[in-house]
Order: C-alpha cells, then structure tokens, then sequence
C-alpha cells in the first residue's frame, strides 16, 4: 500500500473500553501491487473496530469487496465477492494467550490485516463453474466452449503399459 497506512494505538490506549471506528478504501492498484495477483474490480472496503481493553486490542470488522480471478481449470475470469470477517488480538506487552499477536511498536499496520485477510478469504480452488472442463492438454481449446479435435485415444506414453493390462 501507498505510504504504508497504520492506526495509531496511542490515542486508543488513552480511552480504554471505548470503541473507535475506522474505515478505509484500498485502490485495486493497490491490492494488486500487494498481493502480486489478487486483481479487484473495484475499491476494497476494510472496515475495522479497535477496543482496548486488559492491556490488549480487540480488532474487529470486515474485508469486502469483488475480485477477479482466474478459474483454476480454463482460465476464464471468474467475479468473486468477498465478506471475510476479521477477529484478531494484538498487545504490546506478552500475554499468556497464544493468539494475541505481540506488535513492536504502537501502530497497526494495515498492510498486514489486509494481506492476511484477502489471502484467508480466497477459496482453495477458483472454479468458473463446478462442471468447468478445463482446456484441452494438447491444443490449450477452452473444453466448455468447443470440443477439440486431438485423438481421445492419445495415452501419456508414461502410462501406455498399464492399458496392456486392461486388455488381459
């Protein structure tokens, strides 16, 4: 991100108990420059509500927005929405409790929450479609819209001994 953003914890430690709001717009620019390949179609909004309380800052909020991504079998651009809920502790002291993120200084970085969120909220597999055929390993054709005209007899020459087995 431009300028590296950050919230300054300093002023929420000051009103502990009291629930500040924060709310940003991440240029698609700027998500694609972080990630390397997260492209948006519009602005991503992360909406954020940082509380203090017992010597640590509960951050909720939310991470929305719509992606497009590639399909993992035929390569056409697939619209994804986003809504990844957003659940962290962060301290600038050691606790006891593992999952409280110890930062070094008093500045949360939203680079990190954001990088850790889009890759959270990205489904394991990018699929047009859960019938997708995928693309021809021989001519590279798109399967959902054409068939192609390469042998279906053609055996990854690998693999041709075991379809000496299927004859016996």
């Amino acid at each position: 991100m431009k300028g590296s953003q950050a919230i300054n914890l300093d002023e929420i430690i000051k009103e502990p108990n009291l629930t500040k709001q924060f709310s940003f717009s991440i240029d698609p620019a700027e998500i694609k420059e972080l990630t390397g390949y997260i492209t948006p179609s519009s602005p991503i909004l992360l909406d954020l509500s940082i509380r203090f309380a017992d010597d640590i800052f509960y951050v909720t909020g939310n991470l929305t927005g719509v992606l497009e991504l590639e399909c993992s079998r035929c390569m056409e651009v697939v619209v994804y929405e986003i809504n990844y809920p957003i659940a962290d502790g962060y301290s600038l002291k050691p606790q006891k409790d593992e999952d409280i993120i110890v930062l070094d200084k008093s500045k949360l970085e939203l680079e990190e929450i954001l990088r850790e969120s889009l890759e959270f909220a990205m489904p394991v597999k990018i699929l047009c479609k859960e019938s997708c055929l995928g693309l021809c390993i021989n001519c590279g054709s798109n399967l959902n819209l054409s068939t192609c005209q390469c042998l279906k007899d053609q055996i990854d020459p690998r693999l041709a001994i075991l379809k000496d087995l299927l004859k016996e």
